[in-house]
């Protein structure tokens, strides 16, 4: 994970419904919630991978 991943996610999330994002990508709506509200400085490598993957899928 990069700097720039957790940035693309965090911009992101911020567009997006946060539930039904973290239904479609099977992590918790409180994962997706603190991560798109930086509220964990240091969000867990997989958490942010599989958001970045969901994203890019959606380009």
């Amino acid at each position: 994970m990069t700097k720039n991943d957790l940035e693309y996610v965090v911009a992101m999330l911020r567009e997006s419904n946060l539930r039904a994002v973290a239904k479609k990508v099977g992590l918790s709506y409180r994962t997706v919630w603190g991560i798109a509200n930086e509220s964990n400085k240091s969000p867990a490598f997989n958490s942010v991978r599989v958001l970045a993957e969901y994203f890019r899928s959606k380009a």
